[in-house]
This record gives C-alpha cells, sequence and structure tokens, in this order.
C-alpha cells in the first residue's frame, strides 16, 4: 500500500489483506471475484490489483476471466460493463485524478495480438 507500508494485498479468485511481519496473516477482504465458481471451478484468479494513490483503501482488481472491480473492504462493485470479455492483465488508478482509470487486456488466447487499452474518466465505469 503506498499509504501504509505494512499493508499488504494479494489475490486468489479473492482479495487478501496482510500486514508486514514474518509471517503474515492474509485476512479475506473480498468474496469470489472471478466466474471461477459460476463457470469452471478451474483456472480462473486475479491477475492485478493496484490501491489509488489518491484514496486509501481503494482497489482496483482485474482477474483472467474478464472481470474489473473497484472496492473497499467488504464492499465491490464491477466496472466491466463495455468491456470485452478477455484476460485483464492490468489495472491502474490514475496518480493524478481520482475518478480516472486505466486497464489493459490480453487476447493473445484468442490470437488477437491488438493491444487493448481503456480509459475511463467515471472511475466506476471502467468501460467508457
Amino acid at each position: 500500500s503506498p499509504h501504509d507500508p505494512d499493508a499488504l494485498y494479494t489475490g486468489t479468485y479473492r482479495v487478501y489483506q496482510g500486514f508486514d511481519s514474518e509471517y503474515p496473516l492474509w485476512d479475506p477482504i473480498s468474496e469470489d471475484l472471478t466466474d471461477g465458481l459460476i463457470l469452471h471451478p478451474r483456472y480462473h484468479s486475479i491477475t492485478t490489483i493496484d490501491e489509488s494513490i489518491l484514496a486509501p483503501g481503494l482497489l482496483y482488481v482485474g482477474t483472467t476471466d474478464g472481470n474489473v472491480w473497484i472496492g473497499e473492504e467488504f464492499a465491490w462493485t464491477p466496472i466491466n460493463d463495455g468491456l470485452p470479455d478477455r484476460y485483464i492483465s492490468s489495472v491502474k488508478a490514475s496518480p493524478s485524478d481520482a475518478s480516472k482509470v486505466y486497464v489493459t487486456m490480453s487476447a493473445y488466447k484468442d490470437y488477437d495480438f491488438r493491444p487493448l487499452i481503456f480509459q475511463s474518466d467515471d472511475a466506476f465505469c471502467a468501460g467508457a
């Protein structure tokens, strides 16, 4: 976390928060953010997590199955409406504008090698 050097975030199919120690305890702070349990019980995971440098605790999450989420502890909102259903390679909060978010995707598994980059000026709708 850019706001608390002892706070750490990681993900599997949900987001976990731990605090720096020799053996951090990882507490889940989200439900399943993937389509894994709905579509297939395997191979769905979180690929990217970013905390806004302007808003402590505001996280953006991307997944292998094309989901993008904005959230704070235990309150998560999907923001991938309007985006293609592709692997999310990165989600970044703007360092200068709290309402901006950037999303990059990869479609190489579908033999689509074009760069897929999206910007939203409304942080609650990445597909804008």
